[in-house]
């Protein structure tokens, strides 16, 4: 067993929010409170409970004791891989716990009763099942039916199946029970869906200052009986291994990218958030394996989703590193299979069903992932496999379907109101990050060195397009879109009925005046238009402004216009509705333009919203609702630290480029410890105004710092000169350096 203790939250107030326990193969999803209400929208009132994908096993079970159902849970605690909730019942203290382990599609739950007088219980646990597919199962033949089944005698175990379909789940526990299934074995209130109640009987003892412990475990299957009986067999023989193993794994996680700074609220979230990570690697045999988006209602897959989360996954450790490839090599593989051009689906669902082939900005933020992801992996075989697709989707696809000669591409971009299918400005960004990334890769792949000449080619002329185009230099902001009057007016006057309709008045007036001015220009002229989406600070987030626009804009974007309490607005027209990713972006912007007082700022944010919903995770829309656990909100923590640091890796031939730390002036001393690069492992402190970096783990490397303009840095306690730029080999002894 591990010497590790693992953290844990505590929470004894609206207990009606939600939580998760979560393996990569099954995960549990419920209320703090200790109940399971329908919940979800893709699959109305089912996105909770116990889902094992492709298909759902439990809605839910409850506790009866003598009689009588166990009450709302009065604490509930939050553990990195686990929960407990605490109930009180007639002078009992009971306390249940749940888990999934690794690998396995199953879940184990415990009950730990406490008595201050001896007592003999007879307690019931009764579950129900429901045997489902997940959303847009009919798209792939996956059509629920009834559950039936029976109590098994000799496996001491209820089975269920649904009736059309080899879909088990199987419930047991630890020791002999009397056990029934059918529709009357009900809970303390009905749910939704074709399943079945369980109900398992038993007696337990208690004596006082001798809590007694009982075991449930529920394995599923969506191939057969068998394979449902066997996972059931494996908890009852190895739980405690299984658990001791996950909890060891946990530790690595904990101890991966350690960030320590004087912030508490921040070093809180960095913690917590690597966590969430792990809680939404979904595994599904003939799909694949990669980072599913949010819960409850995104569990899957998405190529926008995943090009922002996987940036912030990338220094955490080489399991996070096996991750970001495997979840990028499958969006890849499914995007070939559905699309057939490079084009970068948007969503594909655990069954393998695709919902939308892809938005015109996914494609090159794709390509954008994947250099990163290389760059700090060094896997060049990845590589190899995943660079087709890469330069089809940016060349062929993008730049040749969908653009109009001036290497703007139309369409639909990360915000999805209808009418908003122009030439986009995140589209254009990321279009240039991905030119940029394919003339970079080209020569790790052999390509011909005409190809990266023509890319940095096309590169520069988006790049020109984003600050000349896009540029509106009376609002000191980037434009949303370019397009014509033609082409505006009916969307401006949609937009305006829109915000009339939903009363979001302010908006009505700068709608109108955008009206007015597609009146007077030439109906074919195409020009910048300024809606106030959050998407105009990528040209910030990219670096790709001047820094004179870059300061202008981020200024404006920071003041209420923009900004609330708990972020970045999505819209600075609306003013209503704030997530973690924009808010994200946002902190990224301004790491780019050295403001890392204001990039903290805007960190916090995110970081204050850890504990209003779940305990331990931001929700994505701030501050407390949309998924309770998100995906892309460690891009706006931990990549903003990248940009700081100016962490600029070469994994494959083992060469770091450096900046000298730009921090927040409160934030030293500073640390992030474990950072994974490759198959080693970096530290970087900042203390006393000195700079050390040390190799934790794995063979030398060729390492590069670079001074603040107008420095020079030199190393200390070494005879070498100053100067704007210092190289040397990094073994097992630490470097240490200083500006002069």
């Amino acid at each position: 067993m591990s010497s590790w203790q693992p953290p844990v939250l505590t929470k004894s107030h609206r207990l009606g929010d939600p939580y998760v326990a979560a393996g990569d193969r099954a995960y549990l999803i419920g209320t703090q409170d200790g109940d399971f209400p329908d919940m979800g929208e893709h699959v109305p009132g089912e996105m909770g409970g116990l889902w094992a994908h492709p298909i759902k096993l439990l809605d839910g079970f409850w506790l009866q004791v003598d009689g009588c159902w166990l009450p709302r849970a009065s604490r509930f605690t939050q553990g990195p891989f686990f929960n407990e909730h605490t109930f009180h019942l007639d002078g009992l203290t009971v306390t249940r716990r749940q888990w999934v382990p690794d690998g396995l599609p199953g879940l184990v739950v415990s009950y730990r009763f406490e008595a201050a007088a001896p007592r003999e219980l007879t307690v019931a646990l009764v579950a129900h099942t429901d045997l489902r597919p997940v959303w847009l199962g009919e798209r792939t033949g996956m059509i629920d039916a009834p559950d039936e089944g029976a109590f098994d005698e000799e496996l001491q175990a209820a089975v269920v199946r649904d009736r059309a379909n080899p879909w088990w789940v199987v419930v047991g526990s630890d020791s002999p029970v009397a056990g029934e299934v059918g529709p009357h074995c009900r809970g303390p209130h009905p749910t939704g869906g074709r399943g079945t109640g369980i109900r398992l009987e038993r007696r337990i003892p208690v004596r006082p200052g001798e809590p007694a412990e009982v075991r449930y475990y529920v394995a599923g299957s969506d191939r057969s009986r068998e394979e449902a009986v066997e996972v059931l067999a494996t908890l009852r023989q190895r739980a405690d291994a299984l658990y001791a193993a996950k909890l060891r794994r946990y530790e690595e996680i904990d101890r991966g990218g350690r960030v320590l700074v004087p912030d508490p609220d921040l070093m809180e979230a960095f913690r917590w958030v690597k966590f969430n990570y792990d809680q939404l690697v979904r595994e599904v045999p003939g799909q694949g394996r990669g980072l599913g988006a949010g819960l409850p209602e995104y569990p899957w897959w998405f190529g926008t989703d995943s090009s922002y989360a996987l940036l912030g996954l990338l220094p955490l450790g080489q399991e996070q590193h096996r991750l970001a490839m495997e979840t990028l090599e499958l969006l890849a593989r499914v995007s070939q299979a559905t699309n057939g051009n490079g084009r970068i689906i948007h969503e594909v669902v655990t069954n393998g069903a695709v919902f939308h082939p892809g938005n015109a900005q996914e494609t090159p933020h794709f390509v954008k992932a994947v250099y990163h992801v290389f760059r700090w992996a060094g896997d060049r075989e990845f590589l190899r496999r995943i660079f087709p697709i890469c330069k089809q989707g940016v060349l062929a696809w993008l730049l040749q379907e969908r653009a109009s000669g001036d290497c703007l591409a139309r369409g639909y971009g990360i915000i999805e109101i209808d009418g908003l299918d122009l030439k986009l400005l995140d589209t254009a960004v990321y279009t240039y990050e991905a030119l940029a990334a394919l003339a970079e890769l080209a020569p790790e792949v052999g390509e011909d060195p005409a190809f990266a000449r023509r890319c940095r080619e096309l590169a520069a002329a988006v790049k020109e397009a984003i600050n000349t185009r896009f540029w509106l230099p009376e609002e000191g902001l980037y434009a949303d879109l370019l397009a014509t009057p033609a082409e505006m007016l009916p969307r401006l006057a949609q937009w305006e009925a829109e915000a009339i309709r939903t009363g979001r008045h302010h908006a009505v007036l700068h709608l109108r005046e955008l009206q007015e001015r597609a009146r007077r220009l030439p109906p074919d002229h195409e020009t910048g238009w300024l809606l106030k989406n959050w998407i105009i600070n990528t040209p910030l987030e990219a670096g790709v402004a001047p820094r004179e626009y870059a300061l202008l804009a981020l200024g404006r974007m920071g003041g209420p216009e923009f900004c609330g309490h708990h972020g970045l607005f999505l819209s600075g027209l609306y003013r209503d509705h704030i997530m973690t990713i924009n808010t994200g972006v946002q902190a990224v912007a301004e790491a780019m333009y050295g403001r890392a007082q204001a990039a903290r700022e805007w960190m916090l944010r995110i970081a204050r919203t850890l504990h209003l919903r779940t305990p331990g995770s931001p929700s994505e829309m701030s501050p407390d609702y949309g998924c309770f656990v998100q995906a892309w909100t460690g891009y706006g923590l931990f990549w903003p630290l990248v940009v700081m640091l100016g962490i600029r890796p070469h994994a494959a031939t083992r060469e770091l480029c450096l900046s000298w730390p730009n921090l927040p002036a409160d934030w030293e001393p500073f640390a992030w410890e474990e950072v994974a690069i490759g198959d080693s492992r970096f530290s970087f402190y900042f203390r006393d105004g000195r700079y050390e970096v040390a190799l934790i783990s794995g063979a030398p490397w060729q390492v590069t710092v670079q001074a603040p303009a107008g420095q020079a840095i030199r190393m200390v306690g070494r005879a070498t000169s100053a100067g704007a730029e210092v190289r040397f080999t990094l073994d097992r002894e630490p470097v240490a350096l200083e500006v002069t």
